[in-house]
């Protein structure tokens, strides 16, 4: 991979591989002030050393119904084709960055406006995959844990669910997920 300057202040990246002895893919591309200004090839549906397709793929944490912290910049993490360009567009937010090349990538989207619901949009530059995420709320994250007082649901509490009821609290404006036990070493 080399890294060259074009003329005007863009940066571009060519992305050259061998397999086999010959030349595989070329990807060429500009990208100026966050924003891709030109794609001139894109190679569809690449392959590892193994020969499979390459499928972008975001943290578990970033499905259907997630919400992000207001008031910072916002960390969305994943994998997809190693050494690629990597988008992330939420809320009219767009921030890039870049996969290892093992293929892992970290974008950290600048603050949100809070509000709601959202499509967080997952692209490679190089690859033109997409993820979509819908339902995206940006608000407050709190993180509650504990032993195993913590596996208590609010409805299992009579005496809670009646207080929670009397705040008049839209339910659809709360989210929860859930993560797997695992024991630590």
């Amino acid at each position: 991979m080399e890294l060259f300057r074009i003329d005007g202040g863009c940066h571009g990246r060519k992305v050259t591989a061998l397999k086999g002895g010959r030349l595989s893919k070329i990807l060429f591309f500009e990208f100026s002030a966050f924003k891709v200004s030109r794609q001139r090839f894109i190679l569809r549906n690449p392959l590892n050393k193994k020969g499979e397709v390459i499928k972008m793929k975001l943290s578990n944490l970033f499905s259907d119904g997630a919400v992000l912290q207001r008031g910072m910049p916002v960390p969305v993490w994943g994998t997809t084709e190693p050494d690629s360009v990597v988008k992330i567009t939420c809320a009219g937010v767009t921030a890039f960055g870049a996969s290892s090349s093992a293929g892992d990538f970290l974008v950290r989207l600048p603050e949100l406006p809070v509000g709601g619901p959202y499509e967080l949009v997952a692209e490679s530059v190089s690859t033109g995959e997409r993820i979509v995420v819908r339902d995206v709320m940006v608000g407050e994250v709190w993180l509650a844990s504990g032993q195993s007082n913590m596996e208590f649901t609010l409805a299992s509490s009579p005496q809670q669910y009646r207080e929670f009821c009397a705040l008049k609290v839209d339910p659809s404006s709360l989210r929860m997920i859930t993560v797997p036990k695992s024991v630590s070493s």
